[in-house]
């Protein structure tokens, strides 16, 4: 944050430029995001949470179901499984001296992934 422009508006900055940069959807950038002062509930779903808990947990954030399925299958292209956070999915052969977290990603081909693609 600086005394120009709050975290979440240089974050707001950075997805819009990101999408645009991988081919998407123009996002249109409006500044005058507040930075929060403390944390939200936790409403993380977790991989073996159900979908109809899934899509309630996000209705209570604002989405809707394409929102929800947009979000998910762009989080699982961008996104990975650590195993230090989830060692029954990912073994601990994905660690190493540059991999300390264990990650591995869900899709090889992010490069070229584009929000059209959802």
């Amino acid at each position: 944050m600086t005394d120009k422009a709050s975290m979440a508006d240089l974050m707001a900055m950075g997805v819009s430029m990101a999408i645009d940069t991988c081919g998407g959807a123009h996002v249109p950038y409006c500044e005058g995001r507040i930075d929060a002062t403390e944390a939200d509930p936790s409403g993380v779903c977790e991989p073996e949470t159900d979908i109809k808990t899934t899509l309630s947990t996000f209705s209570g954030a604002g989405f809707n179901q394409a929102d929800t399925i947009a979000l998910m299958s762009c989080g699982h292209t961008m996104g990975g499984v650590h195993h230090s956070t989830f060692p029954q999915i990912v073994g601990p052969e994905t660690v190493s001296a540059n991999n300390l977290d264990g990650g591995h990603a869900f899709d090889d081909t992010v490069s070229t992934y584009g929000i059209n693609n959802v």
